[in-house]
């Protein structure tokens, strides 16, 4: 995903990948994923299970 934003440099991204990661892993990977998009300038979040979203 990391590498995604910096070539890709995306607006939005999902972060999809992720159902058997503990609470406290995701928000590790939350954080990881925040500065990837802060760098970028994308906007990166995580769809609640069920949602769907508009590609």
């Amino acid at each position: 995903m990391l590498e995604y934003l910096r070539v890709v440099a995306p607006q939005r991204a999902y972060a999809v990948h992720d159902g058997l990661v503990s609470d406290w892993g995701l928000r590790v990977l939350d954080g990881v994923l925040a500065g990837g998009a802060e760098r970028s300038g994308a906007e990166v979040r995580r769809p609640a299970v069920g949602e769907t979203v508009d590609l």
